[in-house]
């Protein structure tokens, strides 16, 4: 006996409620989210993602090869981490459907870890000053933005926000600037020992000619 086409529709929509909504594309409205999709992540790496330079009072251009700039006013290092996604955390959507993770559309995704920094060490190749030699902690001379939660382009002692709640550091893709120029022009390659809970990750900077 063919299947009457009420029933069929009703079938339908009660599988849409047991096993959630098939995939969409974002900015759909076939599921909405009263929040962002936040997912479990694992650092498995970070980097320097480019060094800019100052040009004018309001431009910023990338650091060349050969390029020589004030350190303390003129530079920022923008540094990225290179997250590794565990699993996608269901949410409800705003009618109270359950959305399955594995199709849910995401129109903002938000990750969070369980790894704890637990060291943040920064060195140079050259001399920095008379208390900052090679291969000194130069924590002391960096400030951080960037970070979450802050305000825009507000800058704070890195030492200071490394003092508190330090962890979003690790999820964001925070800006460091140098507080201090360098005793003398010299080149400077800067290294970053990042300590975390269950690893140790190592990047750098290119050579920098700072003033």
């Amino acid at each position: 006996m063919t299947m009457r086409k009420p029933h069929l529709i009703k079938l339908i929509l009660l599988s849409f409620f047991l096993i959630g909504f098939p995939s969409c594309e974002e900015g759909c409205i076939c599921c909405e989210f009263d929040g962002p999709v936040r997912y479990d992540a694992r650092i498995v790496g970070f980097a320097v993602e480019r060094v800019d330079k100052r040009v004018t009072s309001t431009q910023w251009a990338a650091y060349l090869p050969g390029d020589t700039v004030n350190a303390s006013r003129d530079l920022v290092i923008y540094l990225k981490p290179d997250l590794e996604r565990v699993v996608l955390n269901n949410n409800l959507s705003k009618n109270g459907l359950f959305v399955n993770s594995a199709f849910a559309c995401t129109p903002a995704q938000m990750p969070r870890t369980d790894q704890i920094l637990t060291n943040l060490k920064i060195t140079s190749t050259e001399d920095f000053n008379a208390y900052h030699p090679a291969g000194s902690d130069l924590i002391g001379l960096f400030d951080i933005s960037g970070i979450r939660y802050s305000a825009k382009n507000q800058k704070i002692p890195l030492s200071q926000y490394l003092a508190g709640s330090r962890n979003d550091f690790l999820i964001s893709a925070p800006s460091l600037f140098l507080n201090e120029s360098p005793e003398n022009q010299s080149t400077h390659i800067f290294k970053f020992q990042l300590e975390l809970s269950d690893t140790t990750l190592h990047f750098q900077t290119p050579e920098l000619i700072l003033k």
